[in-house]
């Protein structure tokens, strides 16, 4: 179709130069912006859904640092030594790996310690924490007793419930009371200490002391020879390792159950035995 101008002319045909530029233009036309759709952004994946009200469940930080006290509280168990005793009127040996003089004195570290028949069993020993706050087990009315610390090598020859072995030189915390360290204290003066001594030991009844209340000299190694016949069995112990090992705070012994579980004013932390070697003390 041609144009017509003003003045009655007539546009010249430019049919086949429109054609290629219609063809061009129609190639590249644009759908309006409002007509396009877009994916919309993929979804995160939904996270774990995490427990906040659940006072038994611990994530994180929280379950990392409960890992960690529970690993320190294995290896306890596992290095655990454990408080010789003896069987009424029974006769067993023993040797002393420390108890040195001071002078004439034993130099030994001495605790009020608590002994307790828990679930019908003795020789369960607590630390008493009164030196240091309130403690719940003298609450509940047990009056700890003030004892002398040692170690020994107990010769006693048992069968292990465990394994089935035989087993004999087993390293034992020795818990003196009072009587029994005034026997000792006197042996110590005659012999140059206890360190290395070997004694026969009895106990002649169930109202005797449970660590035996008779001692018979055998003889005495040095420290040389212990080391010889017992290996790192003779190595003095670190009583602050041991010791600390061993104490319970008063916030944990209320929660087994000793003592008034909200804790006296001025306590800390209020709260709202082996198979073979265990018995009668």
């Amino acid at each position: 179709m041609a144009l017509k101008f003003k003045g009655g002319k007539t546009a010249p045909s430019v049919q086949s130069a429109q054609t290629s530029e219609q063809v061009e233009v129609e190639s590249v036309v644009q759908v309006p912006k409002t007509f396009v759709k877009t994916a919309p952004p993929a979804a995160p994946a939904p996270s774990a859904a995490k427990s906040t009200n659940l006072k038994f469940v611990k994530r994180g930080n929280a379950a990392a640092s409960t890992m960690v006290k529970e690993e320190k509280k294995a290896e306890q168990r596992m290095n655990q030594l454990y408080g010789f005793w003896m069987k009424p009127n029974s006769d067993t040996t023993i040797t002393f790996i420390d108890g040195n003089l001071d002078g004439e004195v034993l130099d030994i570290p001495f605790i009020y310690q608590h002994h307790l028949n828990m679930n019908g069993r003795w020789g369960n020993f607590f630390i008493c924490t009164q030196e240091v706050e309130p403690c719940p087990i003298c609450e509940g009315g047990n009056t700890p007793s003030f004892v002398g610390v040692l170690m020994i090598i107990d010769h006693t020859e048992f069968t292990s419930k465990k394994d089935g072995l035989k087993k004999k030189d087993q390293v034992r915390l020795f818990f003196a009371k009072r009587d029994t360290i005034k026997q000792l204290q006197k042996q110590a003066v005659k012999r140059g200490g206890l360190a290395g001594a070997t004694f026969e030991v009895s106990r002649t009844g169930d109202k005797s002391a449970s660590t035996g209340n008779v001692f018979d000299f055998v003889e005495k190694k040095s420290p040389l020879q212990m080391k010889a016949a017992f290996g790192d069995k003779a190595t003095p112990p670190d009583y602050d390792k041991i010791l600390s090992g061993m104490y319970t705070s008063a916030k944990d012994l209320r929660k087994m159950g000793f003592g008034n579980p909200s804790g006296p004013v001025g306590s800390e932390g209020s709260v709202g035995g082996d198979d073979d070697y265990s018995g009668e003390m």
